[in-house]
């Protein structure tokens, strides 16, 4: 019979197998909720985002934690191009990333790229790059993916002036900049872009056609993707070429954001059109305010930029998703899968769009999407290389004496709708003024640096289907030397007036080039004749005398050009090395030094040399004195005077 005691002990027993047996459940089964985390005194469940019917993080969140992340060992990264943050703020401790000696790391692509540390501080007077930065690091800290997903801020803002007001604004070459630096010197997984303009406010640059920022889109995406506000101006764009069209996130290629509101309607000031992917939250969204002395402050925004960095998280997201089975996905295929989710839709105007929800990013099967992909229907060319003028505008244009590496990268058409994996089979072509063609590469893209001159094209083309696309390249030289050019000195050569006689000293180097060859085609030959003998050959010819006289310098450019023409020649006087000027006073002078030193040392070594005798050797040294002669008297000498 058990004691009252022994019961109890039972009673205790079963009541911790149940509790341990419920533990386990939940551990592998998340019947329940996931508690929000608090942001400043402000839970998930009081943003009206986080809920089920918009984001739905709190069921996204409980799928999500039980993912196996130990296994990322580089982190996914989201660089954020804006206005810089204010890394103090409790928001972005420990998304940011940081070197090995836990300095936070960051661009600026208003400076020079120096690879030391830069000035990424938000000082802008909205402080939009905070708040931008501040809704992913929630989303990343609200998931518990600090280790998997960082935050690398590029600062790309200016000062500028608007109406008399100063103004935080983006140039279209820091932008540009920035996107080399996120793709190149980072890595970058995803970028995000919650800047812009419409074409029509567009006025000192065209974002829609500068060709230096569609080439760093371009060649960007090839392994990341680049998320863009839609703007907030309540205008319709479904074409590139409309005047509402908002830019960047217009352009080809682009993953485009646009904003809705609480209760599912459009965002009020949001563009939207078919030239847009996506709808995101974009009113009231809580997030960092990057108030100096206050690392706790935030504030509530809206406007289609929070959109755009909520749209940035879930590509991270996804991308992380595919880390964990162990692949890798390029920037073109993110987009096509993000693009391709079952996402509900909102009818806004007759329009459907995607709206964003994360529980659909962390749980559809990635491996149940359908690609339906298009057949390639051309070939689009991007470069970022100097176009000419005039007749060359279409060129890019380059001098034989200036050649330059040209980058390439060649996209199928139409963007994102065509299998990646035949840009593999992409086939570069150099095409000379006769006709002839000389490989030079494959795949998407080329470095490209001119060895066939005059007026060329650069050709990427798929073979099996008989696509093509072209870039003509003009590199401008002269065939043969035209005599009209001439000798000089190489410290000359920027003069083309440069003198054609000079001196010159024996068994002193000198250097001689050619001046007035504006377009040297360095693929001809340069020969070097001293008194019509030939001694050498190069661009620059060093000669070193060693006989003083007149020598002639000439030189022949090209088999068939004169080598000995009286006008292109130099005439050099040598002169005996010891007559230079300065060596000459420095010869007398040292002559002199000579001198004054050889008396000194003289004089020194009497001194010592008497200081080392004895008295008697002293004394005996010393001259005899003469004789004193015996003085004879005077006679008396009488004057005579003469009578006259």
């Amino acid at each position: 019979m058990r004691t009252k005691s022994g019961k109890i002990k039972l009673l205790a027993i079963a009541l911790a197998c149940c509790l341990a047996a419920a533990c386990v459940l939940l551990a592998l089964f998340p019947f329940g909720p996931v508690a929000y985390a608090d942001w400043g005194g402000k839970e998930g469940a009081d943003l009206w985002y986080f809920g089920e019917d918009a984001l739905d993080v709190q069921r996204a969140k409980s799928v999500v934690s039980k993912w196996n992340t130990a296994s990322v060992k580089d982190p996914i990264i989201i660089a954020v191009v804006d206005t810089g943050i204010v890394t103090s703020h409790e928001l972005f401790d420990g998304v940011l990333m940081k070197d090995a000696d836990g300095n936070i790391l960051g661009d600026n692509s208003t400076e020079p790229s120096t690879g030391g540390m830069v000035d990424i501080s938000d000082k802008s007077d909205s402080l939009h790059g905070t708040a931008v930065a501040g809704v992913i690091a929630m989303l990343i800290k609200e998931m518990g993916l600090e280790n998997c997903i960082k935050i690398y801020p590029i600062k790309a803002s200016v000062k500028g002036v608007n109406d008399g007001a100063q103004v935080d604004s983006f140039k279209i070459e820091n932008v540009t900049e920035a996107i080399r630096r996120a793709s190149n010197n980072v890595g970058a997984d995803v970028l995000n872009l919650s800047i812009g303009l419409t074409r029509s406010q567009m006025t000192e640059t065209q974002w829609d056609t500068d060709r230096q920022l569609d080439y760093a889109i371009e060649d960007a995406a090839q392994n990341m993707l680049i998320v863009a506000a839609a703007g907030n101006n309540g205008l319709r764009a479904d074409l590139p070429s409309d005047n509402s069209a908002f830019y960047p996130a217009a352009i080809e290629g682009v993953f485009s954001v646009m904003g809705y509101a609480e209760g599912g309607r459009m965002y009020a000031d949001s563009n939207y059109g078919k030239l847009y992917d996506i709808v995101a939250p974009a009113q009231n969204i809580y997030t960092a305010a990057g108030v100096y002395g206050k690392d706790s402050a935030y504030q509530t925004i809206s406007g289609t930029s929070m959109a755009c960095a909520m749209t940035s998280f879930a590509a991270a997201l996804v991308k992380l998703r595919y880390k964990l089975m162990g692949e890798e996905l390029s920037g073109h295929m993110l987009s096509t899968v993000l693009g391709k989710l079952n996402f509900d839709n909102i009818v806004n105007n007759t329009q459907e769009m995607p709206k964003l929800d994360l529980y659909t990013v962390a749980t559809q099967d990635l491996n149940d999407i359908e690609f339906d992909f298009l057949p390639p229907t051309g070939i689009k060319i991007s470069h970022d290389g100097a176009l000419g003028t005039g007749a060359l505008e279409d060129a890019i244009y380059m001098r034989a004496d200036g050649v330059e590496t040209v980058n390439f990268v060649a996209r199928l058409l139409p963007i994102g709708e065509t299998n990646p994996e035949y840009a593999n089979y992409i086939e570069w072509v150099v095409v000379d003024m006769f006709g002839n063609e000389t490989v030079v590469g494959h795949g998407a893209k080329l470095k490209y640096t001119a060895s066939v001159y005059g007026d060329t094209r650069v050709v990427a083309r798929l073979n099996g289907l008989n696509l093509s696309a072209s870039q003509r390249v003009f590199v401008e030289y002269i065939p043969y030397y035209s005599g009209n050019n001439h000798v000089t000195f190489l410290r000359n050569a920027a003069d083309e007036s440069a003198p054609k006689e000079g001196i010159a000293y024996t068994n002193e180097a000198v250097k001689f080039t050619l001046v007035g060859i504006n377009f040297l085609d360095p693929r001809v030959e340069i020969k070097w004749y001293v008194d019509r003998q030939y001694v050498a050959s190069g661009r620059v010819f060093e000669y070193k005398p060693t006989k003083a006289g007149d020598h002639i310098i000439s030189a022949q450019y090209g088999d068939n050009a004169p080598a000995f023409t009286g006008g292109d020649s130099f005439t050099v006087h040598v002169k005996p090395f010891i007559l230079r000027p300065l060596d000459l006073s420095m010869l007398i002078v040292g002559l002199v030094v000579a001198a004054s030193a050889g008396g000194v040392a003289i004089a020194i070594a009497v001194r010592r040399k008497r200081a080392g005798m004895s008295e008697e050797e002293l004394a005996a040294r010393k001259p005899k004195p003469r004789p004193e002669r015996e003085k004879k008297p005077k006679r008396d000498r009488k004057i005579k005077v003469a009578k006259r």
